[in-house]
C-alpha cells in the first residue's frame, strides 16, 4: 500500500511590469492605448487577478495536489513566533474557491472598460513547457469569459524568456520562485526596487523601508514589518499568485521518520522501515531506498 505526499513547495505568479521604463522597449503603434500601459492601472492588474478561478487550474489544469495561492509568501514558512506567514498575512480578497467576477467586473468598469469594452488585446509570455502552456491557456478563456478580454499566448525557449523579462519586454509573464531559506525574507526582497530580480519593475519607497527596517529588529517588530511589506505589494496587485507548487512522491506506509523540509526536499536520513534503517541506492534507476 503507497500513500501520495504532496507538499508546498513554491508559488507561481503571473509578474507585471509596471514602469514607464519599460514600455519604451516595446514597440507600439502611436496614439493606441496598449495593454502594457493599461496593466500600469491598479484597478486593471486587481481585476485580471480576481476574474481567474485558481481552484478550477489546480484540480483540472496542473492536477498535482497544488494549492491556489492568495500570497507571495507561501504556507510553511513561519514568523518570529512559529505562526504560520501565510495564514496570519490574509488572502488579499483572492478567494481560493472560485473567481469573484463580479468584482473584477466592476474593477474593470471603473478602469473605464465596463464588459470589457475597448480593451486591448493582452498578450501573456510564458516559458516553453506544456504545463506553462496549459495554465495560460485556462487563464486566457477566463479573461474572455469573465471580463470579455482577448488575450494572446507567447512562447519562448528559457534562456530567451529570461532575457525578455529581465528587460521588461512583456506586459505579463509567468513566473516562479523557490526558496532559498526558511524565512519570508527570500520571498520579499526580490521586489525591493534595487534587487536584481524585481521583474515587476514596481518601485515602492515605503515597501522598501519596511524591508530595509526588518533587517535591523527581531521578534514581533521584524513580522510586523514583513508582514507590512506582503500587503504593500499585494494591494498594488504587481503579482497574480496562482498557486503553490507541490512534490509529490510515493511512500510506503510501513517507512517511518522520514520528512519535507520548508525548502522542498525530501530528507530520508533518518528513514527507517520494520526497525531498519533504510539508504539510498544511487545505483538505481530511478534512485531508490533499500
Amino acid at each position: 500500500m503507497f500513500e501520495k505526499y504532496a507538499r508546498v513547495f513554491i508559488i507561481v505568479a503571473l509578474i507585471l511590469s509596471i514602469t514607464v521604463g519599460c514600455t519604451n522597449n516595446v514597440q507600439e503603434p502611436a496614439g493606441e492605448i496598449t495593454a502594457k500601459e493599461l496593466v500600469k492601472d491598479e484597478r486593471v492588474r486587481k481585476a485580471l487577478s480576481l476574474a481567474i478561478d485558481r481552484k478550477m487550474i489546480v484540480e483540472e489544469v496542473t492536477k498535482g495536489g497544488e494549492l491556489p495561492a492568495t500570497g507571495f509568501v507561501p504556507p510553511g514558512v513561519s514568523d518570529s513566533k512559529g505562526n504560520d506567514f501565510r495564514t496570519v498575512s490574509g488572502n488579499f480578497g483572492i478567494d481560493t474557491n472560485e473567481a469573484s467576477i463580479e468584482e473584477a467586473q466592476s474593477l474593470l468598469a471603473q478602469a473605464g472598460f465596463p464588459n470589457g469594452q475597448g480593451f486591448p488585446t493582452l498578450d501573456i509570455l510564458y516559458n516553453t513547457n506544456e504545463q506553462q502552456k496549459a495554465i495560460a491557456e485556462a487563464i486566457q478563456e477566463m479573461w474572455k469569459q469573465n471580463l470579455n478580454i482577448e488575450s494572446t499566448l507567447s512562447n519562448q525557449e528559457w534562456g530567451v524568456f529570461l532575457d525578455n523579462r529581465f528587460e521588461g519586454n512583456f506586459s505579463l509573464a509567468t513566473g516562479a520562485w523557490f526558496g532559498d531559506y526558511p524565512d519570508p525574507m527570500t520571498f520579499l526582497d526580490m521586489f525591493t526596487s534595487y534587487s536584481g530580480n524585481n521583474v515587476a519593475f514596481w518601485k515602492n519607497e515605503e515597501f522598501d523601508k519596511a524591508v530595509e527596517e526588518s533587517k535591523t529588529v527581531i521578534g514581533a517588530d521584524r513580522d510586523e514589518k514583513l508582514y507590512r511589506a506582503e500587503k504593500l505589494m499585494m494591494d498594488d496587485s504587481i503579482i497574480m499568485p496562482i498557486f503553490y507548487y507541490t512534490s509529490p512522491i510515493m511512500v510506503q506506509e510501513s517507512v517511518e521518520n522520514w520528512e519535507y523540509t520548508s525548502l522542498g526536499q525530501w530528507y530520508f536520513g533518518e528513514a527507517s522501515n520494520d526497525n531498519e534503517t533504510l539508504v539510498w541506492n544511487l545505483s538505481a534507476e530511478p534512485n531508490t531506498l533499500e
